[in-house]
């Protein structure tokens, strides 16, 4: 299915990618179920945009616990796409996709604990979720986290390494956290900015 979605063998067909994730899906192999329903969640190249089907198919995988499947299915509830809002099941589905390492359901979950939307604010617990996500390379969590650090909050305040998780999210393509990472720049002691840089390129790296 890889090789028609992709291309890999010079034709790209998400119709005959289909038949074949069908095939393994029909079996009950997560990652097609998965790859099926990103491919009617975002339609085109001739396949029409079914979300409802595209749910069919992420639930089925979810079932299965396929992390990305699960982040997948809780975002739809978030959202209300294909089924009614229920941020109580968005929770419910990010959470176990969280445990299971997924970055943007671990920082889906720290968004919750930090606003205290539904679950109550607990920002220990947001910040957690934001560490774990940054450090999957979730740029969105990466300036969470940055935010939480320059601002003291679920913990120690700390400016180099909020600086750093800024200019790491910039890294990543978020523009907004270049702005952060400068304006934090000009806050910073020297003592902090050399442990910034001694973060960003450790001895040894450069």
């Amino acid at each position: 299915g890889q090789i028609y979605e992709n291309g890999y063998a010079g034709e790209k067909s998400l119709g005959k990618a289909i038949a074949y994730y069908k095939k393994a899906g029909i079996v009950g192999y997560a990652p097609s179920e998965y790859a099926l329903g990103v491919i009617y969640y975002n339609g085109g190249d001739g396949v029409t945009q079914d979300k409802k089907a595209a749910a069919d198919w992420l639930y089925q995988a979810a079932k299965r616990g396929n992390a990305n499947a699960l982040f997948a299915i809780g975002r739809m509830y978030d959202l209300g796409e294909a089924m009614p809002a229920d941020q109580q099941k968005a929770i419910v589905y990010y959470k176990e996709a969280a445990l299971k390492g997924q970055p943007d359901a671990q920082n889906a979950l720290g968004l919750f604990f930090y606003t205290g939307e539904i679950v109550g604010k607990d920002l220990i617990a947001a910040r957690k979720w934001f560490i774990q996500a940054a450090k999957g390379g979730n740029a969105d969590a990466m300036f969470n986290l940055g935010v939480m650090l320059a601002n003291g909050e679920g913990g120690e305040k700390d400016m180099a390494v909020a600086y750093v998780w800024f200019k790491l999210a910039e890294d990543s393509g978020l523009e907004k956290a270049g702005a952060a990472a400068r304006e934090i720049d000009g806050k910073l002691t020297p003592e902090e900015k050399g442990k910034a840089n001694e973060l960003l390129h450790p001895a040894g790296k450069q």
